[in-house]
């Protein structure tokens, strides 16, 4: 980033901060990610002139999906081809559209990719469009993982509510812990609990689990 300008430098500070303000208004919303992503192309078409954003990720159902916007939203398939083998960023000339595009990555794992599509007369130097590029990959990152975080914890929690109805309370417990052993790795876990509900009495239980075994 040393070689940008002053500039450009003020235009990426200027993106984030606003992009920034854009999605906070977003995930208070609550709206469907096809939807923010929606508003997040309109954004980047009136503050950096593309003509086209592709994004591929994993939606709220934690199913991997493509959105297409724009000039990337003409031909998915095509689209899908330049992400074939890609590990890091990259530009692709596709008639007189330039694409840069780059792996979309949570937790070390590789879940998409997104690309920002310019016409020949906005395209910017390719040095500087890949900091734009890694400025709003950052940025949706997070957003992305905020919503698969959401995601995972729902289904945990109906997960967790489905094996607690068992009618064996130790089993139910031992369902439990195995469901949120993945998600929350641990050594040992000491439950103490009472089962006055049942029993009229103050009656103090406690189970231990090591290794995810009672």
């Amino acid at each position: 980033m040393s070689k940008l300008t002053k500039e450009q430098l003020l235009k990426l500070k200027f993106l984030q901060s606003s992009l920034d303000d854009t999605i906070e208004e977003l995930q208070y919303s609550s709206r469907s990610l096809e939807y923010a992503l929606e508003v997040i192309y309109k954004f980047l078409t009136e503050s950096l002139e593309i003509s086209g954003l592709f994004v591929q990720t994993m939606d709220e159902s934690l199913k991997t999906e493509v959105y297409s916007f724009g000039r990337c939203s003409v031909d998915s398939s095509t689209m899908l081809e330049y992400t074939k083998d890609l590990h890091k960023s990259k530009k692709f000339i596709m008639g007189r559209l330039s694409l840069f595009f780059q792996p979309v990555d949570m937790a070390g794992n590789t879940i998409g990719y997104i690309a920002l599509a310019y016409n020949d007369e906005n395209v910017p130097e390719t040095e500087f469009g890949f900091e734009i590029l890694n400025c709003v990959s950052e940025i949706l990152d997070n957003y992305f993982f905020s919503i698969h975080l959401s995601s995972v914890k729902h289904r945990l929690f109906i997960d967790i509510q489905l094996a607690l109805k068992n009618t064996s309370l130790l089993l139910a417990i031992d369902d439990a812990i195995a469901l949120i052993r993945p998600y929350a790795p641990h050594k040992k876990i000491f439950i103490v609990f009472t089962d006055k509900e049942l029993t009229n009495r103050e009656t103090i239980h406690y189970i231990y689990y090591e290794d995810g075994i009672r």
